[in-house]
């Protein structure tokens, strides 16, 4: 689901990826669909020609329908088993996706550890990462990427994408270090771009075409549809993307599919599930698909959208257990969540 532009900013605050993505991380699941395959997209989306054919009802889609027209949604796709149940809107059309785009550099990031491009332990000063001044301080370098990663640097420098209002409610330099304190800014994913791009010596955007976009066989997506916004304020580049709802559709099957797109691994599984280790009782496999779905979503907001307030990201968890999990499913899912949220939004939940 896409949200349109004069609503996309209050929806960044308070409606998360889980929402915008709910009906999509439900119907991927396919918990108890012993005898569906797994079908993926080819060039094009395949449409099933009736829900009922699947078991859904065209009447109580409507509801979906009437849901995301009060929210203000521009594109709404709804995938069973790899096709396409349901969709409206502007689907084709390319949306400037924002700071969905971190998303993007995650997944990058995730294979550039696979092939060892990059160590996420590496602190800024190993890699000579500075900007214009004020630099960055001796302390400040002593961030490793995992703390940009996860929105942890304590390098509040201004970043190229800051609006008025985040230059203003930033922390003051210098005032917390790195990896101690939990704020969402712009300035730790703009870095993250540059050393990607001096450590992996390619165009982020073009390794998103390669490895990502071309292998998922994207319908839209060009990489005239990419932008280097920069300014004066920083060294750094924002990384902007445009993508349509069908082509985002198919990131999130990739996701969903465990970091694989037909049989073959795009994404390493490791760096999908690796969040969730330490806070779980049992093997990944062993959760219930429809908790082990939405736990991954989960955890992936948790550490990679700060900007999603930690609430709403285990209520809607919770929400979406409770209708489509096993009984006392929500239980588990919110003992999980809080655990991890304790460790990656510790400051968020004490405030």
């Amino acid at each position: 689901m896409i949200m349109n532009s004069t609503l996309l900013d209050e929806r960044t605050k308070s409606q998360p990826m889980l929402l915008m993505l709910f009906l999509i991380i439900v119907l991927l699941s396919e918990p108890y669909a012993v005898a569906a395959t797994q079908q993926y997209p080819g060039t094009t989306w395949n449409k099933v020609q009736t829900p009922e054919e699947l078991g859904w009802s065209s009447e109580k889609l409507q509801f979906a329908r009437q849901y995301s027209a009060s929210i203000g949604s521009a594109a709404v796709m709804i995938i069973v088993h790899g096709e396409i149940l349901d969709a409206w809107g502007e689907t084709t059309k390319k949306f400037d996706v924002r700071s969905i785009m971190k998303n993007f550099m995650n997944a990058l990031y995730g294979i550039a550890v696979r092939d060892g491009k990059i160590n996420v332990q590496s602190t800024l000063a190993e890699l000579n990462i500075d900007d214009h001044e004020p630099s960055l301080t001796p302390a400040e370098k002593q961030a490793h990427v995992i703390d940009l990663l996860k929105a942890r640097s304590g390098v509040y420098h201004v970043s190229s994408a800051d609006t008025p209002a985040m230059r203003e409610g930033k922390p003051q330099r210098w005032s917390h270090p790195p990896g101690t304190f939990w704020y969402y800014h712009n300035w730790d994913f703009c870095a993250l771009g540059g050393i990607y791009e001096r450590a992996t010596q390619s165009s982020l955007f073009a390794d998103f075409n390669r490895l990502i976009a071309q292998p998922l066989e994207m319908e839209d997506f060009q990489l005239g549809d990419t932008t280097y916004r920069r300014g004066p304020e920083s060294m750094y580049p924002w990384y902007s993307f445009r993508m349509s709802a069908r082509d985002l559709a198919r990131f999130g099957l990739l996701y969903l599919r465990q970091g694989a797109w037909q049989g073959q691994p795009v994404v390493p599984r490791q760096w999908i599930d690796e969040s969730l280790k330490p806070y779980v009782d049992r093997e990944i496999e062993q959760i219930d698909p429809i908790e082990r779905a939405t736990l991954r979503m989960a955890a992936y907001e948790l550490k990679y959208r700060p900007d999603v307030p930690y609430r709403v990201i285990i209520n809607e968890a919770i929400e979406v257990t409770k209708r489509f999990g096993a009984d006392h499913g929500h239980s588990y899912v919110n003992g999980v969540l809080d655990k991890l949220a304790m460790q990656l939004r510790a400051v968020e939940k004490r405030g």
